[in-house]
């Protein structure tokens, strides 16, 4: 066995994280060392087969943070052409990473998480080989991307924040705020709303438009959020 953070430090450098809605910081957020935050939960066969899932993540925020910097830049200029550029996010690998994060947080005192009472903190097979990129969910559970509708995101580089959904006791999810980025990770097989709208879990591509000096929008660049075909 080896210790393996419940967060990937990797990904996550700073020393602080913020935790909300298990059992021991149900009311409100809980600040966290990030490196006490390590369990012996997988041996290290399986730990290396997770990593490449931590590079991912870590890739797809460093491209959302280059398309959101490119913006700050572009947007105080009046170009009426732009020379366009693309920032690929891995839904797919970061869906798994999300996944596996719920889980591993989920260890610690959490909610039941499966149908067997008498392992509450177990997952379901099934979200044990998602996980592990042996299967992929064939209905509404995995990873969404929650837009506010506006370009401006709060980015904090390294940071982290996670508030747990449940329904009873079951967790059925979680909102993931991953460097200022907002996520929600669903594991209940139904299609779930956020302000009373359905969430989209689908290839999308989000543009950043800029304006000439007669105040016409051009499109500057885009971040492609990829979900590969089944």
């Amino acid at each position: 066995m080896s210790d393996e953070h419940y967060i990937s430090q990797s990904v996550f450098i700073h020393a602080d994280i913020q935790v909300q809605g298990f059992s021991w910081c149900k009311d409100k957020p809980k600040q966290m060392r990030l490196e006490t935050l390590k369990k012996r939960i997988l041996c290290k066969k399986h730990n290396s087969q997770l990593s490449e899932v931590d590079s991912a993540a870590k890739a797809s925020l460093i491209n959302i943070r280059d398309a959101y910097a490119l913006f700050d830049v572009r947007g105080k200029l009046s170009e009426r052409r732009w020379n366009i550029k693309r920032f690929q996010v891995d839904m797919l690998r970061l869906e798994r990473w999300s996944l596996k994060t719920l889980i591993n947080l989920n260890h610690i005192n959490g909610w039941t998480i499966g149908d067997d009472a008498s392992k509450p903190h177990t997952p379901p097979r099934e979200l044990v080989e998602v996980a592990f990129g042996r299967k992929r969910f064939t209905d509404a559970k995995g990873l969404y991307s929650m837009s506010n509708g506006q370009h401006v995101i709060d980015f904090h580089e390294g940071a982290f924040s996670f508030s747990a959904s449940t329904n009873g006791n079951q967790l059925v999810g979680g909102r993931f705020w991953l460097w200022g980025v907002p996520f929600y990770m669903s594991i209940y097989p139904d299609p779930i709303q956020e302000n009373g709208a359905p969430m989209m879990r689908r290839r999308m591509t989000h543009w950043f438009q800029t304006w000439d000096d007669k105040r016409r929008q051009v499109k500057s660049h885009c971040v492609l959020f990829n979900y590969p075909k089944q």
